[in-house]
């Protein structure tokens, strides 16, 4: 029987109770009460994590759908046939306007409502997707603070232990272990587990703004300004 709380990713699980020979627990995202008094037998830490896998699961599409601020630009021939598609933080970009698609041109930018266009060759595609596209894991950036996504190092601070379990470590969005993250970085795991021990952790350090923003950049969260990739 678990009587203390304990994490998973981003994620802290506490103990709220029992009914009928099962253990009760709620689960928080950072202070706030995502679900509660949700039932699993009573075991170890990883084998509760394994019966809550459907409601953190859960909160994870949750917390995806709340913040994938993308629109999807589509590739269009002079007929309105999509041929390829990327999603964009705006949507409007390439000097699209408002307009619709016409023969004009053999290929053509469409905003997903229809309702902005701009003709492009398929280089000037290729050159406007490489700018434009948002990193496949852009969403996460969402829940963090501005602070620790700056590129500005005067404004910038280290990101918490809890910031990292976003993105690094079993129970994380991403689910990469501290080591290939470690790797990723070009340090060894051991040192790599000084930046995700708590806070009061003697041991803790805090992560470089180059270490901390190359971190984002691998894994898809932020890329780096155009030069410095």
């Amino acid at each position: 029987m678990l009587t203390q709380e304990f994490t998973t990713g981003p994620f802290t699980i506490r103990p709220s109770g029992r009914i009928q020979g099962e253990q009760l627990f709620d689960i928080y995202y950072g202070s706030s009460l995502m679900v509660e008094r949700v039932p699993a037998t009573p075991g170890t830490q990883s084998q509760v994590i394994e019966q809550l896998g459907d409601a953190l699961s859960k909160i994870v599409v949750e917390l995806c759908e709340d913040h994938e601020a993308s629109h999807r630009i589509d590739l269009v021939n002079s007929d309105g046939e999509r041929l390829a598609a990327f999603r964009a933080g705006s949507s409007v970009v390439g000097g699209m306007t408002a307009g619709l698609v016409d023969d004009r041109f053999d290929y053509w930018l469409r905003s997903e409502d229809g309702l902005y266009s701009a003709p492009v060759t398929l280089s000037e595609y290729a050159q406007i997707r490489a700018r434009e596209e948002l990193p496949r894991n852009a969403w996460i950036a969402d829940l963090l603070p501005d602070e620790v996504l700056t590129h500005d190092d005067s404004e910038w601070r280290s990101p918490t232990a809890w910031e990292i379990r976003h993105i690094v470590g079993a129970g994380s969005f991403i689910g990469i272990s501290g080591a290939k993250a470690a790797t990723l970085v070009g340090v060894n795991a051991s040192s790599f587990r000084k930046y995700t021990a708590s806070e009061n952790s003697k041991n803790r350090q805090n992560m470089s703004f180059a270490m901390w923003h190359l971190l984002l950049h691998r894994l898809g969260v932020q890329r780096l300004p155009e030069g410095l990739s």
